[in-house]
Order: C-alpha cells, then sequence, then structure tokens
C-alpha cells in the first residue's frame, strides 16, 4: 500500500475513535462507493464519511529528493438540517472530526517527528438530499 492510502486508511482510523462516527467511515478507494454509502447511511441512521485524496504536491522539485504530500477530503454527511438540535448536532460532527485530525499524524507512517495533519479548511455545499460538511485536510510541506 502506498504511502498516501495508509494515511488514508489511517484517517479513517482516526475519525471512528469520534464518539458516533465507529463503523461510518468510507476511504473512497473501495470497490463500490455508492453501495458502501448506502450501508453506512442505513446503518448509523443517516451518518456517514466519506475520505477522498485528493492529490500530492511535491515539496522539493528542485532537488533530486521526490517527496510527495498529499491532501485529503474528508466529507461528513448527516440527514437534512431541519430543527436547531439537528444543527447542533451536525456542527458538533464537524468540530469533533476536525479535532480529531488536526495536529494528529498516524503513529503507523514514517515521518520526522514534527510532522502532523492540518485542517486547512472547511466548506458547507448545499444539498438537496443531505447536509454536507467537507474539510480539507493536508500533510505540512516539511
Amino acid at each position: 500500500m502506498s504511502r498516501l492510502f495508509s494515511i488514508a486508511f489511517a484517517i479513517r482510523d482516526q475519525i471512528e475513535t469520534v464518539e458516533g462516527l465507529e463503523g461510518t467511515v468510507i476511504v473512497d478507494r473501495q470497490n463500490n462507493l455508492a453501495a458502501e454509502f448506502l450501508k453506512r447511511m442505513t446503518k448509523a441512521k443517516g451518518l456517514a464519511v466519506i475520505i477522498a485524496m485528493d492529490g500530492a504536491r511535491n515539496t522539493s522539485p528542485e532537488f533530486k529528493t521526490y517527496r510527495l504530500r498529499g491532501t485529503f477530503t474528508v466529507t461528513i454527511f448527516t440527514k437534512p438540517v431541519l430543527r436547531a438540535k439537528d444543527a447542533k448536532f451536525a456542527d458538533e460532527l464537524v468540530e469533533s472530526v476536525g479535532q480529531a485530525l488536526h495536529g494528529w499524524w498516524p503513529a503507523a507512517v514514517p515521518s520526522n517527528g514534527g510532522h502532523r495533519l492540518r485542517v486547512t479548511r472547511a466548506e458547507f455545499p448545499p444539498n438537496d438530499t443531505y447536509n454536507i460538511s467537507r474539510l480539507t485536510v493536508s500533510e505540512p510541506d516539511s
């Protein structure tokens, strides 16, 4: 498994430590994403998280060292926000996932000891079916 896949699956494991998210997280490289998504939404009563690898950049193109640093998107799907109680639940999930990932690094992936993931952006795209929150998670350049 590549280093980036290892990070994506470690992100899944870290997110599943957040209360209520156990068994809800999918890494986008799994077969039949749509079926897996529906399975999670049904099992968790309207909650699923998808981790996608957006890409990677070479942080030292002028050197002989090939050093890729990945960027990942963590998308949280919940039922539509219809009441204040639903909004509070959705907000707390985004905060909890962001806190679980920002400043964290998977122990199984080698680093220089100071390497930590950064949650660099949160987006809330409109959707007629689900409440969607999207976090961008990046590796530092060093």
